[in-house]
């Protein structure tokens, strides 16, 4: 029989601890993958910025900034191109979507499937704490009030998961990851 962890150690890390390795390889290359997207994406605004579009440069070495034609008739001023689209412009976008979406699936697994015993618990037993005392009279449940509250209250839980379920959709970048995320962090 294995020995009990250490009780100074959180439910968190124990969880953490005796997560599969590869489980653990997929939260560091989700992680890495989503810095390298936010790295490249910071680099691109703010580092390579190209001159804009309609500044021109002189060709000729300073003398003719006008953008007039020299005497062999070419041009004496060059427009700045567009950079290039290259793979990591494309691609840091949906790497880092895809990549936060993954590592937020995870977490949200893991720290669900860690406390959920938990929860689980203390709700089996405040029930069945309800149950006896209303059993031996020493609490008297109304059950119409009941109902008529459970009714008011279903409806705002309703109304907030929907208002809960907009926000998960709009800031979570990519939902799909994010799901396949939460199922592998949520299996054992």
């Amino acid at each position: 029989m294995a020995a009990p962890p250490p009780a100074n150690k959180s439910r968190l890390k124990q969880a953490m601890g005796a997560m599969p390795k590869w489980k653990k390889i997929l939260f560091g290359f989700s992680l890495g993958i989503a810095l390298v997207g936010v790295g490249a994406q910071i680099a691109i605004k703010y580092l390579w910025k190209p001159e804009p579009a309609g500044q021109t440069t002189s060709v000729d070495g300073g003398g003719n900034v006008r953008g007039f034609v020299h005497e062999d008739g070419s041009s004496a001023s060059v427009r700045s191109e567009e950079p290039e689209a290259t793979w990591l412009r494309r691609s840091a976008p949906w790497l880092t979507r895809i990549a936060v979406g993954v590592f937020i699936g995870l977490c949200l697994g893991l720290m669900l499937r860690t406390f959920l015993k938990t929860t689980a618990v203390i709700i089996a037993v405040a029930v069945v704490a309800l149950v006896a005392l209303s059993y031996f009279n020493i609490i008297n449940l109304d059950f119409s009030t009941m109902k008529t509250n459970y009714d008011n209250a279903s409806q705002w839980v309703s109304d907030q998961a929907s208002r809960f379920k907009d926000l998960i959709v709009a800031q979570v970048p990519s939902l799909i990851s994010a799901a396949a995320g939460f199922f592998i962090g949520f299996r054992k």
